[in-house]
């Protein structure tokens, strides 16, 4: 096991901590600690890419703990935050359903084309902007919050773009007849 694996293994059990911290926290100490879960979750997230790249330690199960790692983490938050806000159900459901749909992509590309790239700009964007969001999000302890309310509509109109930027990477890769060409995530 190569140490972006072993990272990316503690950002996936960042998640249940995250999500125990954050659903149980009452006092302003435990929103803050729940946001330095999240930034922690950040931080290993660009230091198991770097090490990965840097150090040639880029595996098959790298390229599947990574993604595992990312795709939990935003769905463990966006659950958290649908938990605790209710009221913007409708957000974060656009937000999930964007990553089952682009999981979907991944998986139906992947199993044609055998190889998954790197993220693209946009999508190395939109983890930077999610967690950014989510960390002011996580230490705005109000409970109706008009700040939380524009970053999470900001979140969404940043989520169809990003989306929509990544149709055509799908499509190009789904109508490739070659197999080396690889997938972009994110």
């Amino acid at each position: 096991m190569t140490i972006p694996n072993c990272i990316s293994l503690f950002r996936i059990f960042l998640v249940p901590c995250f999500a125990w911290v954050f659903l149980t926290a009452r006092l302003p100490e435990d929103f803050t600690l729940a946001a330095v879960l999240l930034v922690v979750s950040a931080v290993s997230d660009l230091l198991d890419g770097w090490i990965a790249r840097r150090f040639h330690m880029t595996s098959k199960l790298g390229k599947i703990l990574d993604p595992a790692a990312d795709k939990l983490t935003l769905f463990g938050v966006f659950v958290c935050m649908w938990a605790r806000y209710p009221g913007f159900w409708p957000l974060y459901s656009l937000f999930i359903a964007k990553e089952l749909l682009m999981a979907a992509a991944s998986v139906l590309i992947l199993r044609r084309n055998h190889e998954i790239e790197a993220s693209r700009w946009f999508g190395k964007l939109y983890t930077l902007v999610f967690y950014v969001v989510s960390v002011i999000s996580v230490l705005d302890t109000r409970p109706v919050s008009l700040l939380r309310l524009g970053l999470w509509w900001g979140m969404s109109l940043f989520t169809i773009g990003c989306f929509a930027l990544y149709i055509p990477v799908f499509v190009r890769q789904w109508q490739s007849q070659n197999d080396s060409e690889p997938l972009g995530q994110g």
